[in-house]
């Protein structure tokens, strides 16, 4: 927790790898979310509160649209019941490999790629022979 400065403590509820999309996630997830909603609830209710909810990664497991649109209505439940608490906080989210959408290994782009740092390399070496 960081100082404000309005003298009180800076505090955020931290996130990470929800994996949604992944096998047994929707048979699962609901039992721990039931949980975890009451424990964020009992603290809002005790006095506490969130400034911020930062999300670092990993929130789908393959990076699909129909993931993203469960992730979605799962953070709409969240933020719902921070709302129902009185409670708006900022909300950060960075992406994590599991969020980016993955190239086909036949689509010859990591051939390119890697090409090119080998061109890159030699453009380098040429350089600073000079």
């Amino acid at each position: 927790m960081l100082n404000t400065m309005e003298g009180r403590a800076f505090s955020w509820l931290h996130l990470s790898d929800q994996h949604i999309g992944m096998s047994g996630s929707k048979l699962y997830w609901p039992q721990v979310r039931d949980a975890f909603f009451d424990d964020i609830r009992q603290h809002l209710l005790s006095g506490k509160i969130i400034d911020l909810v930062i999300f670092s990664g990993d929130l789908v497991q393959q990076g699909l649209q129909e993931e993203f649109e469960l992730a979605l209505i799962e953070l709409k439940k969240l933020f719902a019941l921070l709302e129902d608490c009185d409670c708006r906080p900022g909300f950060f989210i960075v992406p994590g490999n599991h969020d980016l959408v993955r190239v086909d290994e036949t689509s010859g782009l990591p051939f390119a790629i890697t090409e090119a740092g080998k061109r890159n390399g030699k453009f380098k070496e040429s350089v600073l022979k000079k």
